[in-house]
Protein backbone atom coordinates (compact mmCIF):
# COMPACT_ATOMS: atom_id res chain seq x y z
CA UNK A 1 0.00 0.00 0.00
CA UNK A 2 3.08 2.24 -0.22
CA UNK A 3 6.28 3.17 1.62
CA UNK A 4 7.12 -0.48 2.27
CA UNK A 5 3.82 -1.18 4.07
CA UNK A 6 1.61 -4.17 3.34
CA UNK A 7 -1.94 -4.89 4.47
CA UNK A 8 -3.17 -8.41 5.25
CA UNK A 9 -5.60 -10.34 7.43
CA UNK A 10 -5.00 -10.16 11.19
CA UNK A 11 -5.44 -13.92 11.62
CA UNK A 12 -2.28 -14.48 9.54
CA UNK A 13 -0.29 -13.29 12.56
CA UNK A 14 -2.37 -14.94 15.26
CA UNK A 15 -2.02 -18.36 13.63
CA UNK A 16 1.75 -18.12 12.97
CA UNK A 17 4.55 -17.78 15.46
CA UNK A 18 6.78 -16.14 12.87
CA UNK A 19 6.65 -14.93 9.29
CA UNK A 20 9.58 -16.46 7.41
CA UNK A 21 9.29 -14.63 4.10
CA UNK A 22 6.99 -12.19 2.35
CA UNK A 23 6.21 -11.78 -1.33
CA UNK A 24 8.65 -14.27 -2.80
CA UNK A 25 8.21 -14.91 -6.49
CA UNK A 26 10.01 -16.69 -9.27
CA UNK A 27 12.46 -14.40 -11.05
CA UNK A 28 10.48 -13.76 -14.26
CA UNK A 29 10.20 -10.55 -16.19
CA UNK A 30 6.65 -10.01 -17.44
CA UNK A 31 7.27 -6.63 -19.04
CA UNK A 32 10.30 -6.56 -21.30
CA UNK A 33 9.95 -2.81 -21.94
CA UNK A 34 9.98 -1.87 -18.27
CA UNK A 35 11.40 -4.64 -16.03
CA UNK A 36 10.95 -2.42 -12.97
CA UNK A 37 7.30 -3.51 -12.87
CA UNK A 38 7.81 -7.15 -13.79
CA UNK A 39 8.19 -10.01 -11.36
CA UNK A 40 11.98 -9.78 -11.67
CA UNK A 41 11.95 -6.42 -9.91
CA UNK A 42 9.79 -7.69 -7.06
CA UNK A 43 11.41 -11.12 -6.69
CA UNK A 44 13.11 -11.93 -3.44
CA UNK A 45 12.42 -12.23 0.23
CA UNK A 46 11.28 -9.24 2.23
CA UNK A 47 12.00 -8.78 5.90
CA UNK A 48 9.34 -7.48 8.24
CA UNK A 49 10.35 -4.50 10.39
CA UNK A 50 8.97 -4.72 13.91
CA UNK A 51 5.58 -6.08 14.85
CA UNK A 52 2.46 -5.69 12.76
CA UNK A 53 -0.15 -3.08 13.65
CA UNK A 54 -3.43 -4.89 14.23
CA UNK A 55 -6.77 -3.17 13.75
CA UNK A 56 -7.89 -2.27 17.31
CA UNK A 57 -11.44 -3.55 16.74
CA UNK A 58 -12.07 -7.27 16.95
CA UNK A 59 -14.67 -6.63 14.23
CA UNK A 60 -11.94 -6.41 11.59
CA UNK A 61 -9.55 -9.13 10.51
CA UNK A 62 -6.96 -6.59 9.43
CA UNK A 63 -3.25 -5.82 10.01
CA UNK A 64 -0.56 -3.61 8.48
CA UNK A 65 3.15 -4.36 8.61
CA UNK A 66 6.27 -2.65 7.29
CA UNK A 67 9.16 -4.07 5.30
CA UNK A 68 12.59 -2.73 4.44
CA UNK A 69 11.72 -2.28 0.72
CA UNK A 70 10.13 1.13 0.17
CA UNK A 71 10.63 1.12 -3.61
CA UNK A 72 8.00 -1.46 -4.58
CA UNK A 73 5.05 -0.55 -6.80
CA UNK A 74 1.92 0.53 -4.93
CA UNK A 75 -1.42 -1.21 -5.36
CA UNK A 76 -4.04 1.56 -5.14
CA UNK A 77 -7.00 1.02 -2.83
CA UNK A 78 -10.62 1.32 -3.97
CA UNK A 79 -11.22 4.96 -5.01
CA UNK A 80 -14.98 4.64 -4.38
CA UNK A 81 -14.45 4.76 -0.63
CA UNK A 82 -17.03 7.46 0.11
CA UNK A 83 -19.75 5.99 -2.08
CA UNK A 84 -22.08 3.07 -1.82
CA UNK A 85 -20.50 0.41 -4.05
CA UNK A 86 -22.27 0.92 -7.38
CA UNK A 87 -24.33 -1.92 -8.79
CA UNK A 88 -22.15 -1.70 -11.90
CA UNK A 89 -19.43 -3.43 -9.84
CA UNK A 90 -21.53 -6.58 -9.85
CA UNK A 91 -20.01 -9.13 -12.23
CA UNK A 92 -16.79 -7.08 -12.55
CA UNK A 93 -13.73 -9.27 -12.95
CA UNK A 94 -11.33 -9.60 -10.04
CA UNK A 95 -7.85 -11.17 -9.98
CA UNK A 96 -7.22 -13.33 -6.90
CA UNK A 97 -3.71 -14.29 -5.78
CA UNK A 98 -2.59 -16.42 -2.89
CA UNK A 99 -0.57 -19.34 -1.64
CA UNK A 100 -3.00 -22.19 -0.95
CA UNK A 101 -1.23 -25.48 -0.27
CA UNK A 102 -0.76 -27.49 -3.47
CA UNK A 103 -0.40 -31.23 -2.87
CA UNK A 104 3.05 -32.58 -3.78
CA UNK A 105 4.57 -29.11 -4.33
CA UNK A 106 7.97 -28.71 -2.67
CA UNK A 107 7.51 -24.98 -2.05
CA UNK A 108 4.64 -22.53 -1.63
CA UNK A 109 3.66 -21.42 -5.14
CA UNK A 110 1.65 -18.39 -6.17
CA UNK A 111 -1.81 -19.38 -7.45
CA UNK A 112 -3.82 -16.84 -9.46
CA UNK A 113 -7.25 -16.94 -11.04
CA UNK A 114 -10.05 -14.70 -12.21
CA UNK A 115 -13.26 -14.34 -10.28
CA UNK A 116 -16.15 -11.89 -10.31
CA UNK A 117 -18.14 -9.87 -7.79
CA UNK A 118 -21.46 -11.66 -7.30
CA UNK A 119 -22.82 -9.63 -4.36
CA UNK A 120 -22.07 -6.72 -2.05
CA UNK A 121 -23.34 -7.17 1.49
CA UNK A 122 -23.57 -5.36 4.80
CA UNK A 123 -23.06 -7.97 7.52
CA UNK A 124 -25.50 -7.99 10.41
CA UNK A 125 -22.82 -9.34 12.77
CA UNK A 126 -20.18 -6.65 12.09
CA UNK A 127 -19.77 -2.88 12.00
CA UNK A 128 -21.41 -1.30 8.96
CA UNK A 129 -18.76 -1.79 6.23
CA UNK A 130 -19.29 -3.53 2.94
CA UNK A 131 -18.05 -6.97 2.06
CA UNK A 132 -17.69 -8.05 -1.54
CA UNK A 133 -18.68 -11.64 -2.25
CA UNK A 134 -16.68 -13.33 -5.02
CA UNK A 135 -17.61 -16.22 -7.30
CA UNK A 136 -14.93 -18.65 -6.32
CA UNK A 137 -14.20 -21.47 -3.95
CA UNK A 138 -12.99 -20.13 -0.62
CA UNK A 139 -9.95 -21.93 0.74
CA UNK A 140 -7.00 -21.36 3.03
CA UNK A 141 -4.05 -19.58 1.49
CA UNK A 142 -5.90 -16.62 -0.01
CA UNK A 143 -6.52 -14.85 3.31
CA UNK A 144 -4.90 -11.45 3.52
CA UNK A 145 -4.58 -11.07 -0.24
CA UNK A 146 -5.63 -7.94 -2.11
CA UNK A 147 -8.10 -8.87 -4.85
CA UNK A 148 -7.47 -6.65 -7.88
CA UNK A 149 -10.49 -5.12 -9.62
CA UNK A 150 -10.43 -5.07 -13.43
CA UNK A 151 -9.98 -1.27 -13.27
CA UNK A 152 -6.62 -1.66 -11.50
CA UNK A 153 -7.31 -1.13 -7.79
CA UNK A 154 -7.71 -3.37 -4.76
CA UNK A 155 -11.23 -3.97 -3.47
CA UNK A 156 -9.96 -4.58 0.07
CA UNK A 157 -8.61 -7.66 1.88
CA UNK A 158 -9.70 -11.29 1.56
CA UNK A 159 -10.73 -12.25 5.08
CA UNK A 160 -12.77 -15.44 5.28
CA UNK A 161 -15.19 -17.99 3.94
CA UNK A 162 -18.74 -17.02 4.93
CA UNK A 163 -20.66 -20.11 6.00
CA UNK A 164 -22.93 -21.47 8.71
CA UNK A 165 -23.00 -24.60 10.89
CA UNK A 166 -19.27 -25.42 10.82
CA UNK A 167 -19.28 -26.53 7.19
CA UNK A 168 -15.95 -26.90 5.35
CA UNK A 169 -14.54 -23.53 4.16
CA UNK A 170 -14.77 -24.64 0.52
CA UNK A 171 -18.59 -24.56 0.79
CA UNK A 172 -18.70 -20.91 1.85
CA UNK A 173 -18.60 -17.62 0.00
CA UNK A 174 -15.23 -15.86 -0.37
CA UNK A 175 -15.52 -12.52 1.46
CA UNK A 176 -13.49 -9.37 0.85
CA UNK A 177 -13.56 -6.63 3.49
CA UNK A 178 -13.83 -3.25 1.75
CA UNK A 179 -11.13 -0.57 2.08
CA UNK A 180 -12.68 1.71 4.74
CA UNK A 181 -11.03 -0.08 7.71
CA UNK A 182 -7.71 -0.13 5.82
CA UNK A 183 -7.81 3.65 5.51
CA UNK A 184 -8.63 3.89 9.25
CA UNK A 185 -5.65 1.72 10.13
CA UNK A 186 -3.36 3.69 7.82
CA UNK A 187 -4.37 6.90 9.66
CA UNK A 188 -3.66 5.23 13.00
CA UNK A 189 -0.03 4.60 12.05
CA UNK A 190 0.41 7.78 10.05
CA UNK A 191 0.81 6.58 6.47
Amino acid sequence: IGKGYFVTAKHIFSSNTSIISIGTMVDRDLNENDPKYGFKYMAGKLKMLGDPTLHPSSQFDLAIFQTSRTDLPVIPLDPNIEKIPPSENLLSEVLIMGYPPIPFSRDPELVTFKSSIISIINRYDKINYYNYILSTIARGGYSGGLPLHEDGYSLGVITESLLLNNLPPELGYLAVLSCEPIYELKLTIGI
